[in-house]
């Protein structure tokens, strides 16, 4: 029996001993305190190897004694080791100090047995094998050693105890299964002293709750945790999963299953039909069909506001052998963020107001219609509200919202599933079709009719849409040059209301490219001189040589020379008539600069003034300085202005006039009776000369009246002290008429026409 006993003790250690190596690779903190009890075991384990390998009694009381001390020892570390693996630091400091005190008396005590025998004395026994073993016959001392140990024993379970009930459900084990471990220990122990037992097999049960004390705090814990982790993440993670065995039969789902899908304990058995093929996405569940491979796709699922979006994946599961044990589905709700997104895209690619798609988006798609079919033929069409500004201004944002979604709604019922619409920006509309869907003839009507029914009816303000046509002849070029050009086509008829819809053609589009041509070889036709003046001869009524009138004209180096109509109004239209009508100024300036001193230097030159040069240079710093820098007789330049200049920021125009004037400038009204021309006008205007373009007579179909009329003008100027001009004069009768009227001075074809600075010299010499 001492053999067996022997064996088993020598076991239990070396397992011991094995416990204390694999602790000391752990990097957790609680390994220290784990090899501390571990080799504390290890002390009454040697104790109980000396008392059975010995049959001297001197030997086996070392035995003993080293036994009883080393139990004191291994309660010591216990309960170090259960406050730090509790978690009571204070309780630590403060029990460390009497534990200590208790277990060192109690260990004195147990030493001093050799002197008092106080504590035990050594009993010879028998075996039944007929060996000697020596056993304990307990005294006081002893019986003391065992209630302090059993004392400690029960404060360490209580600690264990309370972390039991407090701690949650998850870390329940953790504590529970060391609880145990002391109580299997100490029952062991206990069990021995009450039975009465010659040999002490508790060691052995001290020793294994050692080993387990190991597992548990080194080993087990994270196995556990990581368990009753995944079961905590998996049952209350937010994304449904369902895991089907090899037999596609549903054997769990959590509890989002159940929320999105109604997949619960009681009808796990129908999840393949509750998901739905969409869901699914194969039909193994149905079949008991193995799942190839793992997979994942994305469903829709309903209709309309009810509509719901999921990320499904299936992930195939296999055992270490590779056999296949069935498929665990993981389903996520992502409709809130699909949603979001779709609603995000939309802002970004459609038209708040009307839920048309933008500009940005009507590019693409227009794009990708030209590449999918470039051999259809296309149109595109803008439409443009006339005088939207005034009809916002007036009847208030709220209002021309109400037309616009009238127009929007036009748009809709005129298109098809083809057809490609947008809102262009602002009062624009742009939509892209195929030329077989939507006519000239078929727009016009759409859009008389939404005019007649729409938003007219709500206010007296006529709304009117002009829009522009454009055959898609050139694909190749933006969908913007596309828009371009209708807005070219809109441009020939903004002004007309009985005209509704313009077709771009190719006369349009080499005006548009003239004027890009003009626009961009002008600084280099200043540069280059190719710019210059012309002077029509002015004369008085005894036929004598006054002046002249300075008007510009080009010498294109590759289109010759260029008519005054085929860049003028270009120019007036984009304000870079400006830079030619100050190149003209100064040229005229260098004329009469050149006159000085002959016969030439009482003649005058008339230069004009647009109305866009009061806007863009300080026309009074201008003139003057000129003047200044060529030395000239302000008189002698005279100045061209029409009724716009006055009509146009009067009061600051009519100030820089009368400056003019005051420093000595001749101020010239040029085209009087052509325009708006009124009797305030000429109360008003600040002018020293009145010129009257013989158009006037030509334009009526009373020629007496208009004779009569004229007349009259040219006495009211007498009688304002004004100089009265008469240009564009062809005929001698109109001569002879306008001299009996009292007219000042002529101009026109029946003296000369305009010519260059050197026939005029000549003309003059």
């Amino acid at each position: 029996m001492k053999q067996m006993f022997l064996v088993e003790l020598s076991v239990m250690t070396v397992l011991i001993l094995l416990c204390i190596f694999r602790t000391k690779r752990s990097r957790k903190k609680i390994a220290h305190s784990v090899v501390v009890v571990l080799l504390a075991i290890v002390i009454p384990l040697l104790g109980n190897i000396v008392i059975a390998s010995s049959d001297d009694p001197v030997i086996c009381n070392a035995g003993y004694q080293l036994f009883l001390i080393g139990t004191n020892l291994v309660i010591f570390t216990l309960i170090d080791f259960t406050l730090q693996y509790c978690a009571y630091p204070p309780l630590k400091r403060i029990s460390r100090v009497i534990f200590t005190a208790v277990l060192i008396g109690d260990s004195i005590s147990v030493f001093l047995n050799n002197i008092f025998m106080h504590c035990y004395l050594l009993e010879e026994q028998t075996l039944e094998t007929g060996e000697i073993y020596y056993v304990l016959d307990s005294k006081p001392g002893h019986l003391i050693h065992l209630a302090i140990s059993a004392v400690l024993l029960v404060f360490i379970a209580s600690l264990y105890l309370w972390k039991i009930f407090k701690s949650p459900r998850l870390y329940l084990e953790r504590y529970l299964v060391i609880f145990l471990c002391i109580v299997f220990v100490a029952l062991c122990e206990y069990y021995n002293v009450l039975m009465d037992r010659t040999i002490d097999h508790s060691m052995v049960g001290l020793a294994i709750g050692g080993i387990l004390v190991y597992f548990f705090a080194i080993e087990y814990r994270q196995l556990f945790l990581k368990m009753a982790l995944h079961d905590l993440l998996v049952t209350n993670m937010s994304d449904a999963v369902i895991f089907f065995d090899k037999d596609g039969r549903a054997i769990y789902a959590n509890k989002a299953a159940g929320s999105m899908f109604g997949i619960f304990r009681e009808n796990l058995d129908q999840s393949a039909q509750l998901l739905g093929e969409d869901i699914t996405g194969r039909t193994f569940l149905e079949d008991g069909m193995q799942v190839r491979s793992d997979f994942r796709i994305q469903s829709e699922v309903g209709a309309g506001n009810d509509k719901r979006f999921y990320d499904v994946t299936c992930q195939r599961m296999e055992d270490r052998r590779g056999n296949y044990v069935g498929a665990l589905f993981g389903i996520k709700d992502y409709t809130e963020v699909e949603q979001g997104r779709r609603e995000r895209l939309f802002r970004q690619t459609h038209d708040q107001l009307t839920g048309m798609v933008n500009k940005e988006m009507f590019i693409d798609l227009v794009s990708q219609a030209l590449n999918q079919e470039p051999d259809e033929d296309y149109v595109m069409i803008l439409s443009d509200i006339a005088d939207f500004k005034i009809i916002n201004d007036i009847y208030g944002r709220e209002t021309g919202d109400c037309i616009l979604l009238g127009i929007a709604g036009s748009i809709r019922a005129l298109a098809n599933e083809r057809t490609i619409y947008c809102r262009w920006g602002g009062d624009q509309f742009a939509a892209f079709a195929r030329k077989t869907d939507i006519t000239p003839r078929m727009l016009e009507m759409k859009i008389r009719e939404g005019m007649r029914s729409g938003a007219n009816k709500s206010f007296k303000y006529p709304v009117v849409v002009h829009a522009g046509y454009y055959e898609v002849s050139e694909k190749m070029i933006p969908v913007s040059v596309m828009v371009d050009r209708c807005i070219m086509a809109i441009a020939m008829v903004h002004d007309d209301y009985q005209r509704i819809v313009s077709v771009y053609d190719e006369e349009l589009r080499q005006k548009r490219l003239w004027e890009q041509r003009i626009n961009a070889e002008l600084d280099d036709a200043l540069r280059e001189r190719q710019i210059f003046p012309y002077l029509q001869p002015q004369y008085s009524g005894e036929n004598e040589l006054t002046g002249a009138e300075v008007l510009v004209r080009w010498q294109h180096p590759s289109e010759g020379f260029l008519a005054p109509y085929r860049f003028i109004p270009i120019l007036e239209k984009n304000g870079m008539i400006v830079k030619v009508d100050e190149h003209i100024w100064e040229e005229a300036c260098r004329i009469l600069s050149s006159w000085k001193g002959t016969q030439k230097e009482m003649l005058h030159l008339s230069v004009n003034i647009s109305p866009k040069d009061f806007y863009f240079i300080d026309i009074y710093e201008t003139f003057t300085k000129l003047v200044e820098k060529y030395g000239l007789n302000p008189g002698r330049l005279h100045l061209e202005i029409t009724e716009t200049v006055v009509m146009n920021d009067a009061s600051e125009n009519i100030r820089t006039i009368n400056r003019l004037r005051e420093y000595g400038f001749i101020v010239e009204m040029d085209d009087f009776g052509s325009g708006y021309s009124s009797l305030n006008l000429l109360r008003d205007m600040p002018v020293d000369v009145l010129k009257i373009d013989m158009a006037f007579l030509g334009k009526t179909t009373h020629p007496k009246k208009a004779e009569t009329i004229l007349n009259n003008i040219i006495e009211l100027a007498h009688q304002l002290n004004m100089i009265s001009i008469a240009e564009g004069i062809e005929l001698k009768n109109q001569l002879d008429m306008l001299k009996q009227m009292g007219c000042n001075v002529f101009q026109g074809y029946y003296f000369a026409k305009p010519m260059p600075l050197q026939d005029f010299e000549k003309l003059a010499a």
